[in-house]
């Protein structure tokens, strides 16, 4: 049998190989769910004995300098979240509030829309904007961010570290909006739900009714507990760094 004839066989044996050695790629099942989105940031590390005090500045004209004596006067460190039309309405204040060095400030979106109802595109705009003006009033980009009514979605949380921002909620509710909510209640509110790693949400723009009035026991009520106040910031970076031992008692 001459060498030609031997061609065809070989091709048919070589091509056989190759299709037994390839496999389709591998497609992921109906039903796998998608990867789930960079962490939503509630609290600190349950196993240190900190706390951050934060408070939501909303579009809503207002500002409670009385909230920033009391927290100057007893020299406690606060994160502000600040939104756009708020600092543009405040400028002063904004200043203010940049002025103390154990106050940090985070956004809070420019005219506080639900962002579980936004669009990329208008997620971008509210972060831009508001980004913008805060570098521009304080000389220095924003890290925090926190969304409105603290409404969000997996794909909003994805966004907000895209841009640069770090989503932060709270674990503890002042309900400082509510009118009917005395000093004395919101105090006492406060200080039984408060934990290591909390994050406390209270306003500065003129939504908190009695705030003013409930800060100077919540802040004494708190360190007799043995809590130390910090930053949010001051706050993710102790619990990124904490390196507790497995079943050590938290310290309280």
């Amino acid at each position: 049998m001459s060498q030609h004839r031997f061609l065809p066989l070989i091709a048919i044996a070589l091509a056989t190989l190759l299709l037994l050695a390839w496999s389709p790629p591998k497609r992921p099942a109906p039903d796998q769910k998608p990867a789930p989105p960079p962490p939503l940031i509630i609290h600190g590390s349950r196993m240190l004995p900190e706390v951050a005090l934060t408070f939501d500045a909303c579009p809503a004209v207002g500002y409670d300098a009385a909230i920033v004596h009391v927290l100057t006067e007893t020299q406690t460190p606060a994160t502000f979240f600040l939104s756009g039309r708020w600092m543009q309405g405040h400028v002063t204040a904004t200043k203010t509030l940049v002025s103390m060095p154990y106050f940090e400030l985070g956004e809070h979106s420019w005219s506080h829309p639900d962002f579980s109802r936004l669009g990329l595109a208008r997620m971008d705009d509210e972060i831009t904007r508001t980004e913008k003006l805060l570098t521009q009033l304080s000389g220095r980009r924003g890290t925090l961010f926190r969304f409105p009514y603290g409404s969000y979605t997996s794909q909003a949380i994805r966004e907000v570290y895209r841009m640069g921002l770090t989503p932060i909620e709270w674990d503890v509710v002042s309900a400082d909006p509510v009118p009917s909510l005395s000093a004395n209640v919101m105090t006492k509110r406060v200080l039984a739900a408060a934990q290591n790693g909390s994050i406390i949400i209270m306003h500065v723009n003129g939504r908190g009714w009695h705030t003013a009035q409930a800060l100077p026991g919540i802040i004494a009520g708190l360190r007799a507990r043995g809590f130390r106040l910090v930053t949010v910031s001051h706050l993710l970076a102790d619990s990124a760094s904490s390196s507790q031992a497995d079943g050590e008692k938290p310290k309280r």
